[in-house]
């Protein structure tokens, strides 16, 4: 098994937080700073538990998004 490279997780994570952030994505944003946490504790377990809340949280996010094109195209147009 591969060595984890903690610095590189860390720093991952830190602009998942700031991106998220960014775009208004609130949760995602708290999850990603879990995750940022973790990864600065080298703490495997917790590290896997914030990525599967963190998919979690992108499928929701990602079913808001479909449903905006949905709405792009009942109104005539097209979503960007």
């Amino acid at each position: 098994m591969a060595a984890v490279d903690w610095t590189r997780a860390h720093r991952l994570a830190h602009t998942l937080k700031g991106t998220s952030r960014t775009l208004g994505a609130a949760a995602l944003g708290d999850l990603a700073a879990a995750l940022e946490a973790a990864a600065r504790e080298a703490r495997p377990e917790a590290v896997g538990e914030a990525l599967e809340a963190i998919v979690g949280e992108i499928r929701r996010i990602a079913v808001g998004v479909e449903r905006l094109d949905e709405f792009a195209e009942w109104a005539g147009g097209s979503a960007p």
